[in-house]
């Protein structure tokens, strides 16, 4: 009965360390402002638990950090310039990188300028990685839907 039982806390415990492993670090929310008539704003805003962080769109390094990316589904507007961002942006290097890693320590917010009519309803994907100082979760794609004030 002592083997059974230990044999249950060991494997109880390898699962709650797996589950821990795959437990996602950041909090989305996304928004849309209005800039002027016909002209919207969608936020993406994201905060990160430490010790992890978000890359920044471009984060340099050897590829094995990615910057988010946001796809928006074809729908009754038109997209103006690029994704932007904004936050307090640091460097480091990762493992053996020759290049430094620009990540956001705690949180940045990544915008899309839209035209579009009031009331238009914006959805896609935005996929993204979270990294550590000594390890990077695998990318994960989330949808979001909007809809225009």
């Amino acid at each position: 009965m002592k083997h059974f039982l230990l044999l249950s806390f060991i494997l109880l415990l390898g699962f709650q360390s797996k589950a821990d492993s795959n437990t996602d670090p950041s909090h989305w929310d996304i928004s849309a402002v209005k800039i002027e008539k016909g002209l919207y704003r969608i936020e993406f805003k994201v905060s990160v638990d430490r010790p992890w962080y978000i890359p920044v769109l471009n984060p340099n390094g050897d590829g094995t950090v990615v910057g988010p990316t946001f796809n928006f589904k074809k729908g009754a507007y038109t997209l103006f310039e690029g994704v932007g961002e904004q936050g307090i942006a640091t460097q480091t290097k990762l493992g053996g990188d020759s290049q430094p890693i620009y990540f956001y320590p705690s949180g940045a917010m990544f915008t899309q300028s839209v035209r579009a009519k009031r009331g238009t309803v914006i959805t896609g994907t935005y996929t993204y990685q979270i990294i550590g100082n000594t390890s990077h979760k695998p990318l994960k794609t989330s949808s979001f839907k909007v809809k225009l004030p």
